[in-house]
């Protein structure tokens, strides 16, 4: 492993770099929501972004440190919390509200997803009263053990029910779905998830 690590980071970028891109990887790979595969393919497009000044190489060239953080920091336990997640998250759908799963990379992209989203089904004839989410940074600060719930970002999309009313909807499943949520009641603030262990596993569509 140390070995690999090694010889990239010697051929290719400067340490810090490679630090930075490992990084990226293991919160890939622990998010459950990418394969080997796919967090190759983003790796270029995150040194572009990110570090500019660096060669830019194409991701297969990281396919064995890929390989190894992935046998090493896939979760391997029983999903629980996620599925509760989910089911929350499938009950708001099917009431209205849009609620997507790592919406966007900020709070930014994320309502302007879900807006979209919302506007589509709108328009396709369904009931839509508002959105909900989290961002790949909430998730990402959760597994980095900055923030210590997840929180969602919500919405509504006409004067009535209110941003207040949302909130309160969105909480309502969550808590029916078996999780733990802290939220003072104020639109301004973000909805959060306490307690949560991520362990959502990847699969193949």
């Amino acid at each position: 492993m140390i070995k690999v690590e090694d010889e990239m980071q010697e051929k290719t970028l400067s340490k810090e770099c490679f630090l930075d891109v490992r990084d990226f990887i293991i919160l890939s790979v622990r998010s459950g929501f990418f394969s080997e595969k796919q967090i190759e393919e983003e790796i270029p497009y995150y040194l572009r972004s990110i570090w500019p000044d660096e060669p830019m190489i194409e991701g297969a060239s990281f396919h064995r440190l890929v390989q190894e953080l992935y046998h090493r920091y896939h979760y391997k336990g029983t999903v629980v919390y996620y599925n509760k997640l989910k089911t929350a998250f499938e009950r708001l759908n099917d009431i209205g509200v849009v609620a997507e799963h790592l919406a966007g990379e900020n709070m930014n992209e994320g309502f302007y997803n879900t807006t979209e989203i919302a506007e589509e089904k709108y328009k396709s004839g369904k009931s839509i009263i508002g959105v909900c989410f989290y961002t790949k940074r909430s998730l990402h600060y959760l597994l980095k053990g900055i923030t210590p719930m997840l929180y969602l970002s919500y919405g509504n999309c006409f004067s009535e029910p209110t941003a207040m009313e949302i909130g309160w909807i969105i909480v309502r499943e969550l808590l029916e779905a078996g999780l733990e949520v802290e939220w003072n009641g104020q639109p301004e603030k973000k909805i959060g998830i306490k307690n949560i262990i991520w362990d959502k596993k990847y699969k193949e569509n």
